[in-house]
This record gives C-alpha cells, sequence and structure tokens, in this order.
C-alpha cells in the first residue's frame, strides 16, 4: 500500500512521513469518512489519534507536531487530533498504533520495525522456515566436516 487519499499523500510529502495510521475509538470512523470523502461529526466527545513514522532522516520537531495536528484538524472537521510520533512512543503505544488502520505506507520495510511478528507480511513470514531449514542443513554440513571449515576467521 502506498497512499490512495490525495490529500494524505500531500500531508505524507510535507511532512516527510515514511507511515501513517489511525488508531483508538475513532479509527473506523476516521477510514469510512476519509473514504467518503466528509467531515467528522464534531461534536463527538472523543478525540482522534493519529500515528505517524517520520522518515529517518527528518525527525518531527514541536512546529511539524503542531502543523499535522492542524491539517488533521482542518480534514477531519474536529478540534481534537493528537498525533503520536512512533519512534518516541512507548512500546504500548506503538503497537497500538501500528494495530490501528493503516492510511498511508511509503516505507513498509521500515514500518515492519513496529509491527508485532504475526502482522509482517505473510511472504516474510512463510520464508523463516526455509532459513531455519537452511540454517540446520548448514550446521550439519558444518558437523560432518570439520576439516573443511576454516576456523581462522
Amino acid at each position: 500500500m502506498r497512499c490512495d487519499h490525495p490529500t494524505l499523500k500531500t500531508l505524507c510529502q510535507h511532512f516527510k512521513l515514511d507511515a501513517l495510521h489511525v488508531f483508538g475509538s475513532r479509527a473506523g470512523e476516521v477510514v469510512e469518512s476519509l473514504r467518503l470523502s466528509r467531515k467528522l461529526d464534531p461534536r463527538h466527545s472523543s478525540d482522534v489519534d493519529i500515528g505517524v513514522l517520520p522518515n529517518a532522516d527528518y525527525p518531527i520537531g514541536v512546529d511539524d507536531r503542531v502543523g499535522l495536528t492542524g491539517a488533521f484538524e482542518e480534514l477531519l472537521g474536529v478540534s481534537r487530533v493528537n498525533v503520536v510520533v512512533l519512534p518516541s512512543a512507548s512500546s504500548y503505544l506503538a503497537l497500538d498504533v501500528v494495530s490501528g488502520a493503516r492510511l498511508c505506507c511509503f516505507n513498509p520495510i521500515r514500518e515492519a520495525e513496529y509491527q508485532p511478528p504475526h502482522e509482517l507480511d505473510p511472504i516474510c513470514t512463510e520464508r523463516i522456515p526455509d532459513i531455519t531449514d537452511a540454517t540446520n542443513t548448514m550446521t550439519a554440513w558444518v558437523r560432518e566436516h570439520p576439516e573443511l571449515v576454516d576456523r581462522s576467521l
């Protein structure tokens, strides 16, 4: 997935974000409103929780957080948005973020650093047994042929 929503794509490019998630009690409502290009009900008492993964070369500063908060408040038509920056979040909060709905992802490899193992791409997790088998085969061969192994390394 890259980013299907043009405004979100522009925000990600402007703030140099590798990934963007919505999580918390209003996540489903936000996803639906973005899909339908409509604003949220501003009378709702809960804030909107947004998680961002900045590009590694461009850390998010205070001005960026304020800018992102304002941009999401305007886009969604709400008065309270909480922006969580993944690299500075606790592991529990980061897990909440990535367990929510992914809105945009431009760097899936970097985003995978924050995913629990069972959430990783099935192609990656399917290869783990292959890697384990190859390692076991190599270990068995080394045990059978110790005279052929260069131990000077």
